[in-house]
């Protein structure tokens, strides 16, 4: 189980413990079936707590993405856990970003941007982070 995924387990809906059917997948080996699947956009960062993950989703919905077409991720031991993922786009929150182009990051393509924290404590940067996303959605077609 991913760190993320047992912290929203836990501190978000409150499970501490589940019964899994008998035969059915577990769904808590995320990074098994996450790795075999190909998402348009991933998003990585640190500290995405319930209330950046919702920022994030709602950031998602402006560029018309569905819940399909997008991944959060807490920023991984190894950068190859992020090129496991097969992401058209990372969006890569950063405390102080080097805005407003793509980065080739050992064969990923990166955009960088303010992190929910810094959109949340400081609204005024939210026009900077919106002008990354529509150079994102030009990126992956949207």
């Amino acid at each position: 189980m991913t760190a993320a995924l047992k912290h929203y387990l836990i501190e978000v809906l409150g499970i501490k413990s589940f019964i899994r059917p008998e035969g059915a997948p577990n769904p808590l080996k995320s990074h098994e079936s996450l790795s075999s699947r190909t998402v348009s956009l991933l998003w990585v960062g640190e500290n995405l707590g319930a209330s950046e993950q919702e920022l994030i989703h709602k950031m998602a919905q402006a560029m018309k993405l569905q819940k399909q077409d997008y991944q959060i991720m807490e920023t991984p031991h190894q950068w190859s856990e992020v090129q496991a993922q097969e992401a058209s786009l990372v969006i890569q929150f950063k405390q102080s970003p080097q805005r407003e182009k793509f980065y080739d990051v050992e064969g990923v393509v990166v955009l960088y941007t303010h992190t929910p924290q810094q959109l949340l404590q400081n609204p005024e940067l939210k026009k900077q982070t919106w002008s990354d996303l529509k150079m994102a959605m030009r990126k992956l077609n949207v």
